[in-house]
């Protein structure tokens, strides 16, 4: 069992890291919604903490993708919603020491946000989607921006009346997938011009 030694519903959304050259080296890095001590939690497969970064952040949701090009190399990208600062922060996961290293925040133009999936569609675009209580969702296309990862808002839409926070991108099929909470799940094109 994982957990952050913390109590309530402060263990969230967690991601997984897969280590391709050692699989049992695969990590689950997950969010402590805690005020005071949250952050994001990196964890081994047999669930001990191995680093955090306990930075007092209100971290909420967090996703990953894998070879995202970034200061001339690829890196594996770990986002999260930063619920103190209504951004996204992103970290690169270092795969000798695995830890990770903060490499850019995007501010989302939002309030209350909450849920947060990435996405890769077939034509090497990377992106990040990001929720509100309200209904609305904002899709960033993320980019090397001077060795940082920066973001450029590229669609605004609103799913309904109830929150969203649940979200995935098939990044084969191109879907975006959004929990409507007592509502239903939507599908949409993972494309901003779809």
């Amino acid at each position: 069992m994982l957990g952050t030694s913390d109590y309530g519903d402060v263990a969230d959304d967690p991601a997984i890291w897969v280590d391709k050259t050692d699989p049992a080296r695969s990590l689950v890095i997950g969010t402590n919604k805690d005020p005071s001590r949250g952050g994001l939690y990196i964890f081994d497969l047999q669930g001990k903490i191995l680093d955090s970064t306990t930075a007092g952040q209100e971290y909420n949701n967090v996703d990953l993708r894998y070879d995202f090009r970034l200061g001339g190399q690829l890196v594996d990208l770990v986002g999260a919603t930063n619920r103190e600062t209504n951004s996204i922060d992103f970290f690169a996961v270092d795969p000798t020491s695995r830890e990770l290293n903060p490499v850019g925040s995007v501010p989302t133009g939002l309030s209350n946000i909450y849920g947060f999936t990435m996405g890769h569609t077939a034509d090497g675009k990377y992106y990040g989607f990001v929720s509100t209580k309200d209904g609305t969702v904002r899709q960033f296309e993320l980019e090397d921006s001077s060795s940082r990862v920066g973001g450029n808002a590229v669609r605004t839409f609103d799913v309904g009346s109830g929150w969203v926070e649940g979200m995935v991108a098939d990044d084969q099929t191109g879907a975006l997938y959004l929990a409507e909470e007592n509502v239903g799940i939507w599908k949409y094109g993972a494309d901003p011009a779809s």
